[in-house]
């Protein structure tokens, strides 16, 4: 009960509601079904709307409101999404409305509701021996980052959880009809739906061989009538655009995209699949199955069946890599189903042991992702996947949107080649078209050093394999931002863009990463004297250290050509360091590029050292570079 109100009390009072996933869209749908009781979107409900969101909820931002709303020959417009879940939202925005309160918010305590309803009904008609475990791994649910998403995921895994317990319990109308609303949002439960209409017609044909007496149709005629609601969107969708499947006629499904490698990513992605936030429980399901499989055990088939099935039905969506919290959220749905199957289906030699490590290791995910805070993370590599990617990374092939999209830091088709730069500058691995990889060799940013790599690889590229990964392992291909250098550089006024490095300020340029890594192509610069040995090159850096009482030290590792060079170190209150390098002209291998290496130590934003707003991590400002010797 308290943690209950504890759920409650969060999303509805303190955690701010996120505009994540189609979250604008369903509450245009829902400001719809307030304003005059339909889910027509007009014009007027978009405006009004917007002006809440940016009025209640400072939301300016703003996409295109046309995203997934499209227009009947009649010229209605309605949503690409079914509108029951905005339906369930309605009265909770009404209060807030009345209460003058943040209309947004809806989406989150109706959320919380259902996810703190499903608890009650998984600890209250769960089997007694299995009502601990099966309510300790609904608790972690992987559906609870997604309570302060407005949008479904938190909806379907719930009702999918509720028709599961109906299910185990052996009540199928109950089942059906749980299970048909949730389809009405995610359409893949739908084949859930069919397994308890089936089990339920299975059981209907033994009672009236017992008994031929038609008493014994009713469960299944119930069980039908308890599954209509899996025809309401495809009945609506049709009746207003001529199509069963609205999603899949305007091009956002595809059934040519499901590929056994896009499973895999399904559940194995080390940057968004279901291990992330399943771990242990995944591997028991499937050693599990197997076993169960091989053995013609075929209890609780029916639940296997429909991780499998719903798992295979997510992946037409042409955008893989799409909003998402810890693991893809199409899991948060999917999840109920492996969790009760490991429960019912697997057998443990000592099960209370066995059900009581699955729900420590749900708990243990549950803590490390944060998973309240239910922070959206598709936009970048996860620590594991830069790991992998930095030191072994012909280990690592994920869906080509997953790594071009976290590379972009923004959704959207990539520009080909797109290159994996670790955080120490080293260039790993390359995803791209044979265009791609030709432009590449012209790119003053990337520096081919094994010309025979390069051509060796270009010729791989055939009609079948036209987009490819590339690893680079042994620096056949270098990469750093090459900036042309003649005897003076003022970061200030340079315009190309330098990843790690912010925009131009009137102070220079401020470092917002650990690493820096840029080229210097040094032009007229004199041939070396033959005893170049002890020749050194003299660059002067003006850099500003981002220091405090309360950080009173900096420490910078440098390398230049991959040479270690003396560090600076800064402390507040005392005279900067040396900053000029004194570089061996032997370095320059091929006399005019300088590839420098910059390692900040500890770099902190200035909100938490009470000098500013900026909740950038800086490190130092780097102001203007000046060429002090040319002279051998």
């Amino acid at each position: 009960m308290l943690y209950s109100l504890f759920v409650f009390c969060r999303f509805a009072f303190f955690e701010p509601p996120r505009p994540y996933g189609d979250g604008l869209e369903y509450d245009y749908v829902t400001e719809s079904l307030f304003r005059h009781g339909t889910p027509e979107v007009l014009d007027a409900d978009i405006t009004a709307a917007q002006a809440k969101l940016a009025a209640q909820s400072g939301i300016r931002d703003f996409p295109d409101p046309r995203t997934g709303l499209f227009k009947t020959d009649s010229g209605h417009r309605y949503s690409y999404h079914f509108w029951l879940y905005p339906l369930l939202a309605t009265p909770a925005k009404a209060v807030l409305a009345a209460l003058h309160g943040e209309e947004f918010k809806a989406f989150g305590i109706v959320n919380a509701l259902l996810y703190i309803a499903m608890l009650w009904v998984v600890y209250l008609f769960s089997p007694k021996e299995k009502r601990l475990a099966s309510t300790a791994l609904s608790l972690f649910s992987p559906m609870v980052p997604y309570i302060v998403w407005p949008s479904p995921e938190a909806y379907s895994a719930a009702l999918a959880t509720i028709a599961i317990v109906f299910h185990l319990r052996r009540n199928p109308a109950r089942a059906a009809l749980f299970s048909a609303l949730a389809s009405c949002q995610n359409p893949p439960i739908a084949f859930f739906t069919l397994c308890v209409g089936l089990g339920a017609l299975r059981d209907a044909a033994v009672r009236w061989r017992r008994t031929r007496h038609p008493s014994a149709l009713l469960p299944l005629l119930r069980t039908a009538l308890c599954s209509l609601p899996v025809l309401a969107a495809p009945l609506f969708y049709y009746r207003h655009f001529g199509t069963f499947n609205l999603i899949h006629k305007v091009g956002a499904a595809d059934f040519s995209l499901i590929t056994f490698h896009k499973l895999l990513s399904y559940f194995f992605d080390i940057n968004q699949g279901a291990i992330l936030y399943s771990g242990l429980l995944l591997f028991v399901f499937l050693f599990g199955f197997a076993r169960n499989l091989l053995r013609l055990d075929f209890r609780h088939l029916d639940l296997a069946l429909s991780v499998l099935v719903l798992a295979i039905l997510s992946l037409p969506a042409p955008n893989w890599n799409c909003g998402l919290s810890v693991a893809i959220r199409y899991f948060a749905w999917c999840y109920p189903f492996l969790a009760f199957y490991v429960l019912c289906a697997v057998p443990f030699r000592r099960p209370r042991l066995g059900h009581a490590i699955l729900a420590a290791n749900m708990a243990l995910l549950f803590v490390v992702n944060d998973a309240f805070a239910g922070k959206m993370n598709n936009l970048h590599h996860t620590n594991l996947a830069e790991k992998i990617l930095t030191h072994a990374p012909w280990l690592y092939n994920p869906e080509p949107d997953i790594f071009a999209e976290r590379i972009a830091h923004a959704e959207g088709r990539p520009s080909y080649p797109v290159a994996y730069i670790s955080r120490n500058g080293r260039l790993t691995k390359i995803l791209t078209t044979r265009d791609g990889w030709v432009r590449l060799a012209a790119d003053p940013d990337f520096h081919i050093a094994d010309p025979g790599f390069h051509a060796r690889q270009l010729a791989k590229f055939t009609p079948k394999h036209p987009l490819r990964y590339i690893n680079i392992t042994r620096r056949q291909i270098t990469w750093a931002p090459t900036i042309p250098f003649r005897d003076r550089l003022d970061f200030a006024t340079l315009a190309k863009p330098v990843p790690g490095l912010g925009k131009p300020a009137p102070a220079g340029r401020w470092t917002t990463q650990k690493r820096l890594t840029f080229a210097l192509l040094l032009q007229d610069l004199p041939p070396a004297h033959p005893d170049a040995a002890e020749a050194l090159l003299l660059l002067r850096f003006d850099v500003t250290p981002l220091l405090s009482p309360s950080h009173p030290d900096q420490t910078v590792e440098i390398c230049a050509n991959d040479h270690p060079l003396p560090p600076w170190t800064f402390q507040y209150g005392h005279p900067a360091p040396d900053t000029t390098l004194r570089i061996p002209r032997t370095l320059l291998a091929d006399g005019a590029l300088l590839i420098l290496h910059f390692r900040i130590a500890d770099p902190h934003s200035p909100r938490d050292l009470g000098l500013g707003p900026d909740t950038r991590k800086l490190g130092i400002a780097f102001n203007t570079i000046e060429l002090l010797d040319r002279t051998p």
